[in-house]
This record gives C-alpha cells, sequence and structure tokens, in this order.
C-alpha cells in the first residue's frame, strides 16, 4: 500500500514521565554565609539527593574545580550568594547550554556582598528583572500568600505576627506573566521575597534575602520550628518534580495509547507504606463519556516500593481517570487526569512474512529459502572453498646477523664445554 509507506503515518508521539531514584543537585557557593550549612544540611539529609558542593574562594577559583560541574547532569542548581562578581560571556554561554541541554532546575538564594550589577548576568535564565526600590539594610514584615498552595503549602492559617521579620538583599521582579509570587515583603508597593516561574521545561526559583537562615534561629523552640525546613521540602519537591500539591502522585506510562496496550499505573507518594491506609484502599476509577467503566484497586509493592496496578487500553476515546483513597466512610480525590486510547493500527500489528513471494525471489536467483527457525539449516547449504598456498621462506645468513650471533654462541659454548672436559 503506497500510502502507508511515510513516516507521518506510521508515527506516534506521547510524553513519558520517569521517577528517578537519585537526583543529582548542585550547591554553588559564591560567599560562605548563615545560610550555607543550612542549605548543605538539608541537601544532605535528603535520601534521593546527591549533593555536589562548589565553593568559590579568595582567588575566585573555585574548589573543588568547576570541571566535574561542567561534566556533570544536574536536575537542579542552587546559587548561594553567587555570584560574588561580574560573570564573563564565557561563563553564560557555556551555562545557557547546559541548562537547556540538561533541562535543569535553577534556583539562586541571595546573600551577603549580592548586588544587582554583580547579579543580573543570571537575571535572563532566572526570568527576572530589577525593579526600583531604595533597598536600606533594614527588617521587613513579610507573609507567604494563598499562591504558596502550588507547593502544597497551607500558609493561610500561620499568623503574620510569626513570621520573623526579613532583609531584603534584591530588588527584583518577574518577567513571565504566569509568574507566582508566593511570599512578598509588606511594603507598598509589595517587595517580592520568594517567585516561582515555569517557562517550558524550565523551572526557578529566587528567594531575595540574605538573612533567610535567621527564620530557624528566631523560630527554634516555637510552635513555627518546622517553618522554613517544611518550606524547603516543599520547594525541592516542586523543582524536581516530585511532589507537590500539583504535581502527579501517580505516573502512568504514557499518554496514549492503543486500543489493546497494557497501561502501567506507579506511584510512590504521597504515601510510602501500604499499612498507611491497607491494601483495599487505593482505587483507580475509569471514566468514559461521564459513565464509570472501570474501578480498579492500586496495590502496594513491597519489593520495589510503591504502588502499582495495570489495566488494558479498551474501546477508543477520551478517558477520565481520578485516584481515590478510602479513610473510612469517605473517599478522598487525590489525583485526576486523562489519556486517550488510539484505534488499533491494523498495518502494524498485521505484519507477516510472504512466503510465497520470497521462496519465488530465493529460486530465481539460484539461492534457498529458511525461515528463522530452521536457520540452522543454513550452514549445511554453504558450498566450502578450498585454497591451496605454497609459502617458500629464503634466509641468506649473511643478512641475518642474530641469527649468526646465536649461532657462534653456541659453538663458543660448545667448544668451552669440551676443553673443560678434555674432549677433542
Amino acid at each position: 500500500m503506497s500510502a502507508e509507506i511515510n513516516i507521518h503515518n506510521n508515527q506516534q508521539n506521547f510524553a513519558v514521565l520517569v521517577l528517578k531514584d537519585l537526583y543529582h543537585v548542585a550547591l554553588i557557593t559564591g560567599k560562605p554565609n548563615n545560610n550555607t550549612p543550612f542549605l548543605k544540611r538539608f541537601l544532605q539529609q535528603q535520601q534521593r539527593i546527591k549533593l555536589d558542593h562548589f565553593v568559590e574562594l579568595k582567588n575566585q577559583r573555585m574548589r573543588p574545580s568547576l570541571k566535574s560541574f561542567w561534566e556533570t547532569a544536574y536536575e537542579l542548581i542552587i546559587f548561594d550568594a553567587y555570584p560574588q562578581r561580574v560573570l564573563s560571556r564565557n561563563f553564560q554561554r557555556i551555562f545557557g547550554k547546559k541548562l537547556l541541554s540538561g533541562n535543569s532546575a535553577l534556583c539562586l538564594i541571595a546573600g551577603p556582598g549580592q548586588t544587582i550589577e554583580n547579579t543580573k548576568e543570571l537575571f535572563p535564565f532566572l526570568e527576572i528583572k530589577n525593579i526600583d526600590y531604595d533597598l536600606n539594610n533594614e527588617e521587613l514584615p513579610w507573609l507567604f500568600k494563598e499562591e504558596a498552595n502550588i507547593l502544597g503549602y497551607n500558609a493561610g492559617f500561620i499568623p503574620e505576627s510569626d513570621y520573623p521579620p526579613l532583609i531584603p538583599a534584591l530588588a527584583v521582579a518577574p518577567n513571565l506573566e504566569d509568574a507566582r509570587i508566593i511570599a512578598e515583603f509588606l511594603t507598598e508597593p509589595p517587595l517580592p521575597l520568594v517567585i516561582l516561574q515555569e517557562k517550558g521545561f524550565l523551572r526557578s526559583m529566587v528567594w531575595t534575602s540574605a538573612d533567610m537562615t535567621s527564620i530557624h534561629f528566631r523560630t527554634t523552640g516555637t510552635d513555627r520550628a518546622d517553618l522554613l525546613t517544611d518550606f524547603w521540602e516543599k520547594s525541592l519537591n516542586w523543582l524536581l518534580r516530585t511532589g507537590g500539591a500539583n504535581e502527579l502522585f501517580f505516573r502512568f506510562s504514557k499518554s496514549n495509547f492503543q486500543q489493546g496496550e497494557l497501561i502501567r499505573i506507579t506511584g510512590t507518594s504521597p504515601y510510602d507504606q501500604q499499612d498507611k491506609f491497607g491494601r483495599k484502599d487505593v482505587y483507580l476509577a475509569v471514566y468514559k463519556d461521564g459513565k464509570k467503566v472501570l474501578n480498579n484497586e492500586i496495590t502496594y509493592n513491597l519489593t520495589r516500593k510503591r504502588w502499582e496496578t495495570n489495566l488494558r487500553a479498551s474501546t477508543p476515546g477520551l478517558y477520565n481517570y481520578e485516584i481515590l483513597i478510602n479513610t473510612g466512610n469517605n473517599s478522598k480525590i487525590l489525583q485526576k487526569g486523562i489519556y486517550q486510547v488510539e484505534e488499533s493500527q491494523i498495518e502494524l500489528n498485521q505484519v507477516f512474512l510472504n512466503g510465497t513471494l520470497l521462496k519465488a525471489i530465493a529460486g530465481r536467483s539460484g539461492g534457498e529459502f529458511r525461515t528463522w527457525e530452521k536457520r540452522k539449516d543454513i550452514l549445511e547449504l554453504l558450498k566450502q572453498k578450498e585454497k591451496h598456498e605454497l609459502w617458500t621462506d629464503v634466509f641468506k645468513f649473511n643478512e641475518q646477523s642474530g641469527l649468526l650471533f646465536i649461532i657462534f654462541i653456541l659453538l663458543s659454548i660448545e667448544w668451552i664445554l669440551r676443553r673443560v672436559k678434555g674432549l677433542p
């Protein structure tokens, strides 16, 4: 069928969502400060994080060398009080290529010594811009906004008085219209403290205060002692796409399926243990045209430590699904989504060999036709060919100095032995 012999009619595009076991994170510190120990300790405590920490020395060299940074693919790059000087054009060019090729998330934590002048080279990567504001190094009140819900962070119940005041270090605003300012200083107009943005597959976060860990110190021993740690756990999940209120806890193997194809669903969050709710308390409900067509149990695999279930793609069409968790008499919808089932491609599923035609071609060309199951018979059909060759090597003693030397040594040894034993 000539109409079928083209790549456009026989291709299928789909997105694959992957849950990784280990995420590589780079922490680049321009000037060690109070934020550095907290960030390093927090990241090292995460079981699924492999941390590489780079520190800029006084001679503007990095320890360890940035060579390993350029050679390693990172899911997240965190700038801690970096840079402290204007970045070269070459650094910007190479860093831009690395960011795009690795689809790395990016995070900037302002620190002491950072100004708009020595940081502005990072602005295009972070999608932020400078705004006019007189920073006079004074503490200002702040709070989390409702937009923090994107992290699964419910800050609405925390009164304003429970937020320790902070000192803004960078006066910046987002470039993207759909950016989320999840925390801001209570100034007029409001000054952004935490900015989250997403452009394509790239996510970024900016923290504009240089005294972030003062939140940790000032809340120690209070009911808000976990305020900063809880925020960073949820921010890390969002940056790495491993959690958050709007993230997928359960993953489908892909989004488009052919009729009869096996659909695999796996999940690790938010419940990591089977006995959290029990074997029969997590379900997948599938709907088509508003009617429930399937109710499948999702079980916990103790070996792989994740939730799993499988089903077959049925009739073609668009399907809605819900992941539900039963808690007593109530059912909680954890996740919603859609997937597409396409009509089976007959021209690809019913492919077979035309044995009669292949045998005819082999006969006309003086050959033999054998199927894969009879491939061993091919050896018997191969005709062995013999070839006789005669090699003659001629050695001339006068041209073989090495050989002459060995003969001389042997004759000398024989002569000495005869002399010693008194032989003629």
